[in-house]
């Protein structure tokens, strides 16, 4: 809709004012967005055609639609409930050889394949002093 000439300048000047409030702020000694000019016309025209680019790739994803944002809101409070905490100390563990609060002991010798197991006797034995 932005795209065809005389549609900018329809808008509210609110509006128009919180679109450019999510453009990036302008580099020290840039001139400041004016709220009357379509940002197509500027050179924040890259930034806006790649918003508009993700935006209706994640259209065509499915995303935006009443079911995705339920199924969004759904996962956000079951990560803050702590539901996904065992599965991601398990991907820390895989990825980083060790456990969070336990360290990486590692002899001097010892191969980065063996990592893991040293994570998981130096958890065992850090369980077993508790």
């Amino acid at each position: 809709m932005l795209q065809k000439e005389g549609a900018w300048s329809n808008l509210s000047e609110e509006t128009r004012q919180q679109l450019y409030s999510l453009l990036p702020t302008p580099e020290a000694g840039e001139a400041t967005h004016d709220k009357n000019v379509n940002p197509l016309d500027t050179a924040l025209r890259p930034h806006v055609e790649e918003a508009l680019r993700v935006w209706q790739e994640d259209l065509t994803c499915g995303k935006h639609g009443k079911k995705w944002r339920e199924e969004a809101m759904n996962a956000g409070k079951d990560r803050k409930e702590g539901k996904f905490d065992e599965a991601k100390e398990a991907d820390r563990e895989q990825y980083w050889g060790t456990v969070k609060g336990v360290e990486n002991v590692r002899a001097p010798n010892e191969t980065s394949g063996n990592v893991k197991e040293a994570a998981g006797a130096t958890r065992q034995a850090k369980e077993e002093d508790d």
